[in-house]
């Protein structure tokens, strides 16, 4: 069992998160498209559903997450899409495609993410981290300190993810420039 504070610090984590990620996907549809495109694992129609379905599916968990009759489901489905974008990754790196963009820069569609196994480790670690709304929580009432350390506690997590981002673009840079 797992105090219910932290279990919806997680939940309003995973539904900024998958909200974030879902409407950028779903805003700038061509560009997730042509990173799906990249991994080279589907293409044609099945390429198109998937590109039209995942931010549906992401923005979806992202309500399902903070519904606490439903968090279970809705943290399910975050544990099945970051394997399924990690297992895409490993797909990819085992077909040497070390360098197509991941499509993981929800927040800024100028920067590429070229695939790394750093990023099979991140989706591993928040794979963990969403499998925490799995857990059955303490039954209690939510109330305003609960909220304050979700809302600071998941601010802190994007902050954290987007500079691990920045950082493997940085290091990626300089594998390209450095040769």
């Amino acid at each position: 069992m797992i105090d219910l504070g932290i279990q919806f610090s997680v939940a309003v984590f995973l539904a900024l998160f998958f909200a974030g990620s879902g409407f950028h996907k779903f805003t700038h549809r061509s560009d997730f498209k042509t990173a799906l495109a990249g991994y080279n694992i589907v293409s044609g129609v099945p390429l198109k559903f998937i590109a039209f379905i995942m931010p549906i599916i992401e923005i979806l968990t992202a309500v399902l997450v903070l519904i606490p009759e439903l968090r279970v489901l809705g943290g399910g489905f975050a544990v099945i899409l970051f394997s399924f974008y990690g297992l895409m990754i490993v797909i990819a790196l085992m077909r040497g495609q070390a360098g197509v963009d991941c499509g993981c820069s929800w927040g800024n569609s100028e920067r590429s993410t070229p695939l790394t196994a750093a990023l099979v480790y991140r989706n591993i670690i928040l794979s963990l981290i969403a499998g925490i709304t799995l857990i059955e929580a303490q039954a209690r009432e939510i109330f305003w300190l609960d909220w304050i350390t979700a809302v600071m506690t998941a601010v802190a997590a994007i902050l954290i993810y987007q500079a691990f981002e920045a950082y493997n673009s940085v290091v990626e840079f300089q594998k390209e420039h450095s040769r």
